[in-house]
Order: C-alpha cells, then structure tokens, then sequence
C-alpha cells in the first residue's frame, strides 16, 4: 500500500518504488486524497512501464482516492491483515518526525522505520538510517 502526497513525497515513493523487487510486491495499491490527481497520473505512468516490462498478465496495481480526515472530521483506519508495514519518513524530515511518523514511531505500528538522515536514526534509534533516497 503506497500512500502518495503533493509536495514531493510522491516523487519519493516513485524513487522507492524503482528500485524493489516488483515481483515480491503485488498487487500495490495507490492511495492518494480526493483533491491530489497528480499523484494518482503519476502512479499509472510508473505502472503502464512497469507492465510494458513485464511478462506477467494482470492487473497488479489498484487506484483509489480518499478525503482527507482533516476534510471531513475525523481519522481512519484502515485494516491490513498479513501484512507488513514499512514506513519511509520524508526526506523533509530533517530534525524531527512528521506527525504520522511520529504515531507510528512511538505506538510501533510501522514493522519497519527508515530515516533518510542520520540524526534522526540517533534520535529514534529503532529507526533505519537508509540515506537519501531522491
């Protein structure tokens, strides 16, 4: 599950997304906010060339949109079940964590908690130091 944001976190995504094993990774779901359709166009180009290299037939990427919960009053949960999390922290993130990875962090929900810089790995020492991903 991709969760795609303005402001270059889905660049981000797309550069993370480049470089795993697609194959280990399927099918993916892109999730982006109702008002954010460059995310979204984006995601299908990297899937269309993804599929254009691929031998395998189907569908292996699903789309949706969803409001924001500061849009409609309230938060969400979303269920996953065999699935492992990994959270990347934005590489914007450069003394502290966002609040989502904040939440994330200290409830330990992510499986896996990558940092690009390494002053947060000293400061949030269960978090993988990765380096910068751009």
């Amino acid at each position: 599950m991709c969760f795609l944001s303005i402001g270059g976190h889905t660049a981000e995504m797309i550069n993370l997304l480049l470089v795993l094993r697609k194959e280990r990774f399927t099918p993916r779901f892109y999730i982006a906010t109702a008002t954010d359709n460059m995310s979204l166009q984006k995601a299908r180009v990297l899937e269309n060339s993804l599929a254009d290299l691929s031998e395998t037939k189907g569908p292996s990427a699903e789309f949706m949109q969803i409001y924001r919960s500061r849009e409609v009053g309230q938060s969400y949960v979303v269920g996953i079940r065999w699935s492992s999390i990994f959270y990347v922290e934005s590489i914007a993130r450069v003394k502290r964590l966002s609040l989502s990875g904040l939440l994330l962090y200290k409830f330990r929900i992510a499986d896996q908690f990558f940092v690009q810089w390494p002053q947060l790995q000293r400061k949030y020492p269960r978090a993988h130091y990765v380096g910068c991903l751009m």
